[in-house]
């Protein structure tokens, strides 16, 4: 994906930028992910399966994505921006890299309580398939979202 010189560039994740994303992603998601998971997610984008790509503008990430393969989907692991329109570009070059990998399909899950998420989800293409309990944990479940690319 193109964006303009003020928008930043977007680049695969390397292990310079771990304490960085951690930071983001621990600020941005409110869920479990360590540092050492993220380190993981990093990592493996060299192989084959977890994938990191970084909105940066001026050597500092604006935002980020994690996805992987789910159940023989395409799947969003954690998406979040600093800035307004920065969520949509990470995730439309999330979805061009999951569908030139052959996948025709992408799941996520949101918080039922994150409305912001839930309504950008929808803005993006993506519609509600279903729930799964306990996904946050015992009694938390997640809205499960899908988009077909």
């Amino acid at each position: 994906m193109v964006l303009s010189r003020q928008q930043g560039e977007i680049i695969k994740a390397g292990p310079e930028d771990v304490p960085e994303l951690f930071r983001l992603w621990s600020g941005m998601i409110k869920d479990n992910t360590t540092v050492a998971k993220i380190r993981e997610m990093v990592e493996d984008a060299r192989g084959r399966r977890d994938r990191v790509l970084l909105l940066k503008k001026n050597g500092n990430i604006e935002g980020f994505i994690a996805y992987n393969e789910k159940k023989g989907n395409g799947h969003i692991a954690g998406i979040a921006s600093k800035r307004l329109g920065y969520g949509s570009h990470i995730l439309e070059a999330a979805e061009n890299e999951l569908k030139e990998s052959g996948f025709t399909r992408v799941i996520l899950e949101v918080e039922p309580s994150n409305l912001p998420a839930i309504r950008f989800y929808i803005k993006s293409g993506y519609a509600l398939f279903g729930e799964e309990q306990d996904f946050y944990g015992k009694g938390k479940k997640a809205f499960l979202f899908e988009k077909r690319i």
